[in-house]
């Protein structure tokens, strides 16, 4: 069967000097829509792989950076013939190099692929001979090249074939044509020492380049040279005056003189929110592509939606033990901004789903990136979470230095034979209490009605002295109070989490608008 996607023009903006062709596979920048695929099998991909609904997919690799993937895995087993082809290429005159990144996902069943150059059309007949095998690719990205200068003068047509019989899946990325040569650096480009306002990017050294360019902006900027370094072995650069709690996307390129390589991107990161003695609080409500991603959460925990599983609002988050492996699955909250010797009580609410009365082992970490070694400090831990109902749990923090920090959670449990699905929801940070808030528990303290359409009543035996509101991105929006009433007919429909501070301590709970 033969599926032709629309093939549309890339922008000129995003064509640097020396480029001439750049595809890494996003909405704004070279999307897969620009491509021509044919699924020449006609195969049905397995089970587990079936988000592979054509012969090649544009899927996340990292969050908001795709790749194009195929997969040879299918049921019944059978031989993949699955092709990719790039829109026309009119080459210059002179040397031409093609470039891109490409890997397998499982090193015992390596994917294999054929690259094409076709002078007479972008049907599978124009594709004859191909320029490159690759037979099992390796499972960590790998640089690729193919000088192109045969071709200059003439219009060409790219082809990826994939050609694995009965393996996993394989990806490419990143594929561009320059009018002489920008050797690309490694494909991961990541960022660390994030604070307020800064971060550092780095990167893998391109062999044989002059130097970097590098671009940063809001979610979806086609990137531009903002900035830039000179010499190849150069693999750092940090970037300033940005805006705190607000996610941005990153590229970076190669360059040879005054020749430019191809976008390599985007990433995302985001900026730490100040809390000094503040608070936060977030239910994992946000359903849009990537969940928790959007809002600067990042792991391998999952979502769920269902109606009565989650605490409180519309969603929750969970990890799955297993009979087979030890469980080790971690969930990072976004970047705080903590004050050195500020007390922060963390709370959180946990419920086992399923084997109510396999217990499960998980910690609560705290560390200085999203990263499972740089989480050295265990601020809870239990073994025996068997909790049939919610169940919340408080925890505090006294930071000994002023800076970023991240949370952690870490599901750890060992093989179990029970099946369980341990949910988190309503995670809440409150800075500096200046008194116990246990005694607020005590008060009982109620939200009605909840959903609520134009008001809240607070119910509550303390004086209320401030009411503070959120949205699920952790964003702070306005909150009127009179008496022991707020007025919400002004917020959008969602799910929200109110603070109440009484005289006797501070309480967060969840509050959906209708």
């Amino acid at each position: 069967m033969k599926k032709i996607l629309s093939s549309l023009l890339l922008s000129s903006s995003l064509i640097g000097f020396g480029q001439v062709f750049s595809s890494g596979f996003e909405t704004n920048y070279g999307p897969i829509t620009n491509w021509t695929l044919y699924n020449v099998d006609g195969l049905t991909p397995a089970a587990s792989v079936n988000f592979v609904n054509a012969a090649w997919v544009a899927t996340n690799e990292e969050y908001g950076n795709n790749v194009a993937m195929s997969t040879s895995w299918y049921t019944p087993a059978g031989t993949s013939n699955d092709w990719i082809v790039s829109p026309a290429i009119t080459l210059p005159a002179g040397t031409n190099t093609l470039y891109w990144h490409a890997r397998s996902y499982d090193a015992t069943y390596k994917e294999s692929y054929k690259v094409y150059v076709s002078t007479t059309g972008n049907a599978v007949a124009n594709f004859t001979t191909p320029i490159l095998t690759v037979n099992g690719e390796d499972t960590v990205w790998q640089n690729k090249s193919i000088d192109l200068s045969a071709y200059a003068g003439q219009t060409i047509y790219l082809a990826f074939q994939n050609f694995s019989n009965d393996k996993f899946l394989g990806a490419i990325d990143n594929v561009y044509v320059v009018n002489g040569t920008a050797p690309q650096p490694g494909r991961l480009v990541t960022v660390s020492n994030i604070t307020k306002t800064s971060a550092t990017f780095s990167w893998t050294a391109a062999s044989g380049g002059t130097g970097y360019d590098y671009s940063w902006g809001s979610v979806g900027h086609v990137p531009s040279a903002m900035a830039g370094v000179s010499g190849a072995a150069t693999t750092t650069a940090t970037v300033a005056a940005l805006t705190a709690n607000t996610m941005y996307e990153y590229y970076l390129r190669s360059k040879n003189g005054s020749i430019n390589g191809g976008w390599i991107g985007p990433y995302r990161f985001y900026t730490a929110t100040e809390l000094g003695a503040g608070s936060y609080a977030y239910g994992f409500d946000n359903t849009a592509a990537g969940f928790y991603q959007n809002d600067g959460w990042t792991g391998a925990w999952s979502t769920n939606a269902t109606a009565g599983n989650p605490q409180a609002g519309t969603q929750m988050v969970f990890s799955n033990n297993s009979a087979t492996a030890a469980t080790n699955r971690w969930l990072f909250s976004k970047p705080f901004n903590l004050t050195a010797g500020a007390t922060y009580t963390i709370t959180y609410y946990l419920r086992n789903f399923g084997s109510t009365t396999t217990a499960q082992s998980l910690k609560l970490t705290v560390g200085n990136a999203a990263t499972t070694a740089a989480q050295t400090n265990t601020l809870w831990t239990s073994a025996t979470v068997a909790n049939a109902a919610w169940t919340q749990y408080t925890v505090t923090f006294v930071p000994t230095a002023s800076g970023t920090h991240y949370f952690a959670f870490n599901h750890f449990s060992p093989i179990q034979a029970g099946s369980v699905s341990l949910g988190l929801d309503t995670f809440n940070i409150n800075g500096v209490l200046g008194v116990n808030d246990v005694e607020v528990k005590k008060d009982q303290l109620s939200l009605y009605p909840n959903p609520a359409k134009d008001f809240v009543a607070i119910k509550t035996e303390s004086k209320i002295n401030k009411v503070e509101i959120f949205d699920i991105a952790g964003r702070k929006v306005p909150a009127n109070l009179d008496g022991n009433k707020v007025d919400v007919k002004n917020l959008a429909p969602g799910n929200y989490i109110i603070n109440v501070e009484t005289n006797k301590g501070k309480v967060s709970e969840k509050l959906i608008k209708k």
